[in-house]
């Protein structure tokens, strides 16, 4: 961890949750805020990575979406054989897509338009039920839009918005009182800061200025929660400590969210799929707790490796997903002038 944070500079800090059902440890790393802003420009302000620290989960939100459908699963409220178009008659262009294939990504799905390119929450909505099913088949297939759409199946089926049913059903049984989808205001102060992303726009450097703690990194998220009112969408949204994260991952060994039998299912790689002779690399289930690229360094999107005994948590908790793959990417982006790029804005004024 120090070799990552304090020599190779990876990540600007990192914290590590492991233990089993019964106990868990973790270990910090690093800075939950690099810089600051004033009058006279952007000054160092470092604060230390604590217990209190609420990470913006990203992806890992999507294990919580996916464990929600489950729980419906299991109660009979929903079956794997259920079209999308029927549970949720605002995805018209879904009837003939059942909940396993949005849940094992056998379905591809699109939507006409970029969804972070709308200019407003409504629209976006909009772009959101207009989904379809793409014909075409990659040979590895990643997306945020299966765990967006279910979060709607979720509220269509269950009768709750998304951010109580999270509360209701999986953070009041595993004893999660840190886990938000709106962060209290005066718990705004302990979210890890972003440190002034910007982009780059034919040389010039545009501040980002709207990226607040406290709301959620990913674009989409960030547009479509004003139409849910401040909800998490199913794939990004939600925020925690490492100490919930560590307690949800227990509650899942324990069999206090879900049966044994569907947290082993999801942890079942299903590449190996032959379409039309090719070969598929797509997880499964497993894309909701794990991320099928593996490359380089990630620290995000892996949440659980439930082993034949239950015996192992193995939680990662991101600090900031941006920092790593930007920095990762920085030396083939930074250069083209016209496609913006986003980095982390204290690392180029030259603060640790």
């Amino acid at each position: 961890m120090r070799r990552l944070v304090c020599s190779m500079r990876m990540l600007t800090g990192l914290t590590v949750v492991y233990g089993n059902r019964h106990n868990s440890a973790s270990g910090s790393v690093g800075l939950a805020r690099e810089i600051a802003a004033s009058a006279h420009g952007f000054v160092p302000a470092p604060k230390a990575i604590d217990a209190c620290s609420l990470y913006d989960l990203a992806s890992l939100t999507k294990l919580f979406t996916c464990i929600s459908v489950l729980q419906l699963v299991e109660q009979g409220k929903l079956a794997m054989d259920s079209l999308i178009g029927e549970v949720d008659k605002r995805f018209d262009h879904l009837r003939d897509v059942t909940l396993y294939d949005a849940l094992t990504y056998r379905a591809v799905l699109k939507s006409p338009e970029r969804i972070d390119r709308q200019p407003d929450a409504r629209a976006a909505e909009r772009q959101v039920f207009a989904m379809y099913s793409a014909p075409d088949m990659p040979d590895r297939l990643y997306s945020d839009m299966n765990a967006l759409l279910l979060k709607y199946v979720v509220e269509s089926v269950s009768g709750w918005c998304f951010d109580e049913y999270i509360r209701q059903h999986i953070c009041q049984p595993a004893g999660m009182g840190e886990t938000f989808a709106r962060v209290p205001d005066d718990r705004l102060s302990d979210c890890v800061d972003y440190n002034y992303e910007h982009h780059i726009i034919d040389g010039a450097y545009i501040l980002l200025d709207d990226r607040h703690p406290g709301l959620p990194h990913d674009p989409k998220a960030r547009l479509l929660s004003a139409a849910g009112g401040g909800a998490p969408c199913g794939h990004a949204g939600l925020f925690s400590t490492a100490g919930d994260m560590a307690r949800f991952a227990q509650a899942l060994l324990g069999g206090e969210l879900l049966s044994r039998h569907s947290v082993l299912e999801i942890g079942v790689n299903r590449t190996g799929i032959h379409e039309k002779g090719r070969y598929r690399q797509y997880l499964g289930y497993l894309c909701f707790a794990k991320s099928p690229v593996q490359q380089g360094f990630q620290f995000g999107k892996r949440l659980f490796q439930p082993v034949d005994a239950g015996e192992l948590v193995d939680a990662v908790t991101e600090v900031a997903a941006s920092w790593g793959r930007d920095r990762r990417r920085r030396a083939g982006t930074h250069h083209r002038s016209t496609t913006p790029t986003t980095v982390p804005f204290g690392e180029r004024q030259g603060f640790p």
